[in-house]
């Protein structure tokens, strides 16, 4: 366990708010303090953001967190793969159609200058969707965290 994130005087004020006991099942075997929206994800060492958790409590919690953030990235990519898919097809179908109408170097260059763009245009819509991911994610977490 990780001490030098809370300080020790916080730590103490909070083990005591929440009478020396995990907040979730009451017990009192190895408690640790706990960030309910985790540090990662921009947490503070608050008195409103921290509690009690025994670490078993503590464990379940973070297993739920990430097999949320395992599924809900999986999801994502696996959608974000069937249109990157779907592109390549399109993609490969306007090449075998360009064939006949590109007859220099010029045309070549012009065919890829323009599958760049949309390539680029593609990669930053992806940016857009991963940072989304991690937006509902953090929704998610400062939803659930201190239930």
């Amino acid at each position: 366990m990780r001490t030098d994130r809370i300080p020790v005087k916080l730590r103490e004020k909070i083990m005591a708010r929440d009478g020396y006991a995990c907040t979730n099942c009451g017990g009192s075997d190895e408690i640790q303090v706990d960030h309910c929206l985790p540090s990662c994800l921009g947490g503070k060492s608050t008195m409103l953001n921290l509690r009690v958790l025994c670490k078993k409590c503590n464990l379940q919690r973070n297993k739920d967190l990430y097999v949320h953030r395992k599924d809900t990235i999986k999801k994502r990519v696996d959608k974000e793969t069937k249109v990157l898919k779907e592109q390549i097809r399109k993609l490969e179908q306007t090449m075998e159609n360009m064939k006949c109408e590109i007859k220099s170097k010029e045309d070549l260059s012009e065919f890829f200058e323009k599958q760049l763009g949309k390539t680029q245009e593609y990669l930053s819509l992806l940016m857009d969707s991963y940072a989304a991911c991690q937006e509902n994610f953090k929704s998610y977490v400062i939803k659930n965290a201190c239930r």
